[in-house]
């Protein structure tokens, strides 16, 4: 017990760092940090991950298309369209935003689009996001620029 709470402690200790290290543009060194939350023994169910496991694929994800690494972020954003499929909310049409701008950037780098489930990210109308009601710590970690409101709902928190 007090060894998974250490863990979970540690864990979100590396997940501010790879955060702070993205934001620089040390993408291979986020992206390390990334990998050791992944390697630690965090109890998870894979099948139906937290909102905290969500956000740490989505910014593995965000870190490899950085990288350049597009397959490997096209199985992440795969994963991540798996689960946010089904569900409704704000955060989860602003996160499959994200798996929009991902998979653009894939398609601009002449990676090949993916899978059909993901084509409901592609098709995904970023102005159909309410980014007033988009909580403004998915904002500060994820941001979505393409999104016309953008700069009006970055000022509103």
């Amino acid at each position: 017990m007090i060894r998974t709470w250490l863990n979970r402690v540690k864990a979100a200790r590396r997940w501010v760092e790879a955060l702070e290290l993205a934001s620089k543009g040390k993408f291979n060194d986020a992206l390390s940090l990334v990998e050791k939350i992944e390697k630690m023994n965090v109890k998870r169910n894979a099948s139906r991950p937290t909102k905290a496991g969500v956000e740490l694929v989505v910014l593995k994800a965000s870190l490899l298309c950085s990288l350049g690494k597009y397959q490997d972020a096209l199985d992440l954003i795969t994963h991540i369209q798996q689960f946010l499929n089904g569900r409704t909310s704000t955060e989860k049409d602003y996160l499959e935003g994200i798996s929009r701008s991902l998979l653009i950037l894939q398609f601009h780098a002449g990676t090949h689009p993916g899978p059909p489930e993901l084509e409901s990210s592609l098709r995904k109308d970023l102005n159909s996001i309410d980014l007033k009601r988009v909580p403004a710590h998915l904002k500060r970690k994820f941001p979505l620029p393409a999104h016309p409101d953008w700069k009006a709902g970055v000022r509103e928190k």
